[in-house]
């Protein structure tokens, strides 16, 4: 009886995991894809380096954020409970961007909002891989359905985006009700830094192990070269993925003469191409191991950007998005699953949180700041050729280096 018990339990929880990635990762849609629509040369009467300030401020607040919230996840007696305040923050500043097309008013309510999605992606990411580390389970099939939420809701997202801009709004209300409820009926992770999970027994007989932990800080994990190296890469290809929906909707939507449901297609594509990686992400990452994984997803990146400078027809355009989307994001997972082997489970939120702090946080201030510069003196054309070459330079490094989890240097 308790087993069925305990089973029906389980599928109850698992039902919430994979909700969560649905529709945490749908929030993230609602914003990305959508806000380089909703704030335009045209919508604004802002020039490319006013947009690229607007787009730069918000990743800036990013990089310090994750690093903010995943602390206080690791304080916390369980890590869903600051998910879902966060997530109900988001509402709230996501909302007042639609109140007014003032410089400043934007300027701050950007930064609000990425101060609080910005941590989504890792604090999910964290209590999945320790779940599904913990059970013996596919990471990948529950993260998958992050990729499928993203996918549908930026194609629902930009279908409405022109016409009915504010009904975006409202259904990124609707969404977050929804997530923070499959926040709250998934498995609950411990914050096993929190004073509240930490028994007597445990103090008493791990003392040398916590002091060592306690020492561990996101500048520590800096001193393993792999750590630097990939955070590098990861930061290069956010940048080109930054710069990419920054920039790339205008010109896709008004020089190229393409509906805006279309944009939203191609995020579709994007997103999807993700999909067979995560079914099989522990065959892949066991079989080719993280650096390999790494270095090829580097590779197609180069080609992505080419691509995209020189194709203008529409069919090549979505046929390289679908082949190539999912490279930016299997860098990022390198790195994740290299911190994620090698931190004490006591930092891993703090280690999780850095790769989309520094890795995403950094690299989108610049994709905003320097993108803002490179389309207002080179264009479209020569500033993807500059993502391209810039992931090649980075890729060299990783070529040189023997990544190995079991020998990490913090």
């Amino acid at each position: 009886m308790q087993s069925k018990i305990k089973k029906s339990s389980d599928k109850f929880q698992n039902f919430g995991l994979y909700g969560a990635n649905w529709m945490i990762y749908s929030l993230t849609a609602l914003y990305y894809p959508f806000i380089g629509v909703y704030l335009t040369k045209e919508s604004t009467g802002f020039d490319e380096f006013l947009l690229g300030i607007l787009f730069a401020v918000g990743p800036l607040v990013s990089v310090v954020a994750p690093l903010f919230w995943g602390r206080m996840s690791d304080k916390a007696r369980h890590k869903n409970s600051v998910i879902i305040i966060i997530v109900l923050l988001s509402v709230i500043f996501y909302s007042m961007i639609a109140v007014s097309m003032n410089f400043i008013w934007l300027l701050v309510m950007l930064m609000a909002v990425m101060f609080c999605i910005s941590p989504f992606g890792g604090l999910v990411d964290n209590i999945t891989l320790e779940y599904t580390t913990k059970k013996d389970r596919n990471y990948g099939v529950f993260r998958v359905m992050g990729t499928f939420g993203f996918g549908v809701t930026a194609v629902l997202c930009m279908n409405y985006a022109e016409q009915y801009k504010y009904f975006v709004f409202v259904l990124y209300a609707i969404c977050a009700v929804v997530c923070s409820v499959f926040i709250y009926i998934m498995p609950k992770i411990k914050g096993y830094d929190s004073h509240f999970n930490r028994d007597d027994k445990s103090q008493n007989e791990n003392i040398n192990t916590e002091e060592k932990v306690s020492e561990l800080s996101f500048l520590s994990l800096l001193k393993d070269k792999n750590v630097v190296i990939m955070l590098i890469l990861v930061g290069v290809g956010q940048f080109s993925f930054g710069f990419y929906f920054n920039f790339f909707p205008n010109y896709f939507i008004n020089d190229l003469n393409q509906p805006g449901w279309l944009w939203g297609v191609s995020v579709l594509l994007n997103a999807w191409g993700e999909i067979p990686f995560f079914f099989y992400f522990k065959k892949i990452m066991d079989k080719l191991g993280i650096k390999t994984v790494a270095v090829i997803a580097s590779v197609v990146c180069v080609f992505r950007y080419v691509c995209f400078a020189y194709f203008t027809n529409v069919w090549l355009l979505l046929i390289t998005c679908f082949v190539t989307g999912l490279m930016p994001t299997i860098l990022v997972y390198c790195l994740s699953k290299y911190l994620n082997d090698t931190i004490p489970k006591e930092k891993r939120a703090v280690g999780q949180s850095m790769v989309y702090g520094l890795g995403n946080g950094i690299s989108k201030v610049l994709a905003g700041l320097l993108g803002g510069a490179l389309m207002g003196l080179f264009g479209m054309k020569v500033s993807l050729l500059f993502c391209s070459a810039l992931t090649l330079v980075t890729l060299i490094p990783l070529m040189k280096i023997k990544i190995d989890s079991k020998k990490a240097s913090y």
